[in-house]
């Protein structure tokens, strides 16, 4: 099964790469460098829905003929550049718009002129794209969301790209780094020389980080040079099956899916991956033999020309974690953009109250435990060491809560005479008495809002005994509002979410002698059951 999957995907590689000798191309000497003007000259241009985000993708090496550069940009060698990103657009086709441009890209033979020859075959591919990409920013970018993205040459193009408008104080770079979402740099390398030379190139360092550079090269641990990341040099690479940036190896299982060719069904947990020594992304689980470099520019033990078809899933749902990472201004995955409760995590996450419960994810929908809102509450008042420590037998030496936990006790915002239950599932009313507490040690006057009419909610008297004073505290304060009009639900689990709600509205409500607007904040939120 191995064997035919991979000779699939050869075949299609050898239909994008090679030309049969009919259809050799003309040589001239510079070629007429492509009018942007001319939609003709697009491989795509606005394809896909208009989401306010489009994607900039350079397409990779498919002359295989001319001496240098494309030159001759006939029907034949575009419907290779077509084939070639046909390939490539799953990533980022559910994104936003697709622009790519056709330009006398370096051919293949030119990777294997001198250094010089090569650089001058640069020059000339990258003029183009450059061209493609001022004309696009002149007139279809209207401030929307870039993603810049490429394989192989394209990459080295995206990351030219970089260096040419998106560094300096100019108002047009200021502006283009806050549209970008991300570089997607694929079988390219970053270095920390080129960082220091160009700071506008960051490598990514996680899942959801923006406005940063996500490259890597994929070989099977073997080599000690390659095209791509030659000896002596040390690339700076993202693994995209657990987006760690050391060695840390990532199991198949985290594999979403390859995808060998155009419209295949991806196939989960074929190889798993890490970074070596160079910075190459090892991947493990497949051999050479079942994977060749196909390409004589490339050595036996590289899979290039695999690099983005090994993790074809896990990149385009990372194109879509931080596409809306980037709309919501947080790290989370999980919090989408528009839902009722982002305002409330973005305010919590920006006061450091509230964090993940793991790499990119918030868990808005999580019910929430007695251990996270004693440790929000303990970060809300910055962290003070107790005075003294309950010694709660259920809290662990070293727990995440245990300072928390020993402020809580200290301070009476739990009973230190019981067990802590760190992950005891809080209700409403439970969270309600918690942050009463907390209240009433940062000094607040409790006392508002006791006059209100809870006996107005039809399900008042199923507030537990004990925890009323609370509840009319929370209701008159505007800290909380009923689940419906007509009730306050005291017994229904509390969520991330909603606790963020509740803790946006906090600081409004810790103001002594005043009631306030119910409606303020966006205690809206707690209607949702």
């Amino acid at each position: 099964m191995i064997m035919k999957k991979w000779r699939h995907a050869i075949a299609l590689l050898l239909a994008i790469f090679l030309v049969l000798p009919s259809a050799a191309f003309a040589a001239e000497e510079t070629g007429s460098a492509p009018d942007y003007r001319d939609r003709e000259n697009w491989a795509y241009f606005e394809l896909g829905e208009d989401t306010g985000v489009d994607i900039f993708l350079v397409c990779p090496t498919v002359d295989t003929r001319s001496e240098t550069n494309s030159f001759d940009l006939n029907e034949k060698l575009k419907e290779k550049f077509v084939n070639a990103l046909d390939m490539e657009k799953g990533i980022y086709e559910d994104t936003g718009r697709l622009f790519s441009p056709y330009y006398r890209q370096m051919s293949m033979n030119a990777y294997r002129l001198t250094e010089a020859e090569r650089a001058a075959a640069r020059v000339i591919a990258y003029a183009d794209v450059s061209s493609a990409f001022r004309w696009y920013l002149d007139h279809e970018n209207n401030g929307r969301g870039l993603i810049l993205a490429g394989f192989s040459q394209g990459s080295e193009m995206c990351l030219e790209l970089m260096k040419e408008y998106f560094g300096g104080e100019a108002p047009e770079s200021v502006s283009l780094k806050d549209q970008l979402i991300a570089v997607y740099a694929i079988g390219w390398s970053v270095t920390e020389e080129m960082t220091e030379a160009y700071p506008q190139i960051v490598p990514a360092a996680g899942e959801t980080d923006t406005g940063v550079v996500i490259s890597f090269d994929c070989e099977d641990g073997t080599l000690t040079d390659s095209l791509v990341i030659p000896s002596g040099t040390k690339a700076l690479s993202i693994n995209p099956l657990n987006w760690k940036t050391d060695g840390t190896r990532a199991d198949k299982a985290l594999n979403r899916g390859a995808v060998m060719s155009t419209g295949a069904e991806p196939i989960p947990a074929l190889c798993g991956a890490y970074i070596g020594a160079r910075g190459e992304l090892v991947v493990t689980d497949v051999t050479p033999e079942e994977y060749p470099a196909v390409i004589d520019i490339f050595q036996d033990g590289s899979y290039h020309i695999y690099d983005y078809m090994f993790f074809f899933e896990n990149l385009r749902e990372n194109v879509a974690a931080r596409t809306n990472a980037w709309r919501t201004g947080l790290p989370f995955k999980d919090v989408a953009d528009g839902a009722w409760y982002e305002a409330a995590v973005a305010y919590v996450y920006d006061n450091g109250w509230m964090i993940g419960t793991g790499d990119a994810v918030f868990n808005p929908d999580m019910p929430l435990t007695r251990a996270q809102l004693i440790q929000i509450l303990w970060c809300c008042a910055e962290n003070p060491a107790a005075d003294s420590s309950p010694g709660f037998g259920d809290v662990p030496a070293g727990a995440w809560y245990e300072g928390a936990a020993d402020w809580a006790g200290a301070e009476q915002i739990v009973d230190p005479a019981e067990n802590f239950d760190p992950g005891h599932i809080l209700t409403r009313e439970e969270t309600v008495d918690l942050i009463w507490k907390y209240a009433r040690y940062a000094g607040a006057d409790v006392s508002v809002g006791e006059d209100t009419n809870i006996l107005s909610y039809d399900d008042a008297f199923d507030i537990t005994d004990g925890y009323a004073p609370a509840m009319q505290w929370a209701v008159g304060s505007g800290l909380i509002i009923g689940t419906d009009s007509t009730h306050l639900s005291p017994q229904r689990q509390l969520t991330r979410a909603q606790a963020a709600a509740i803790l946006m509205s906090l600081p409004k409500a810790l103001r002594a002698g005043q009631t306030l607007d119910p409606n303020a904040g966006v205690t809206i939120g707690l209607y949702a059951a």
